[in-house]
């Protein structure tokens, strides 16, 4: 595939411009919606990459409820530590945090 425009695309491209057809795309953008707001270039495989870490961060939030520790939950959700602390701060809050430790401390004093 040439890396470059044939004369005749050339000349397309500039009746285009001229005629306005053309709007100029940024970078890192594909297009605009149908209400103007620029659409951005989504990598498939950081899509992929984001449902499962949502998936797994929504399990974090179900474990924390059923009272599990973040050993725990990193065992069962086979992740490291810290992702699973992460996740529990960034959806639950210092509120979650506390929750997980509550768990910790109830479980040793069992």
């Amino acid at each position: 595939m040439p890396d470059h425009l044939t004369d005749e695309e050339r000349q397309l491209v500039d009746e285009a411009i001229a005629a306005g057809q053309v709007q100029h795309i940024p970078r890192g953008v594909s297009g605009f919606g149908e209400d103007g707001e620029p659409l951005k270039l989504m990598n498939p495989w950081r899509e992929r990459q984001m449902a499962r870490a949502n998936k797994r961060r929504d399990k974090v939030v179900k474990l924390v409820e059923e009272g599990h520790t973040f050993q725990e939950m990193a065992e069962i959700l086979n992740a490291s530590i810290d992702t699973i602390r992460v996740d529990v701060k960034n959806r639950l809050g210092e509120n979650g945090w506390a929750r997980v430790v509550e768990n910790r401390e109830r479980k040793e004093a069992a």
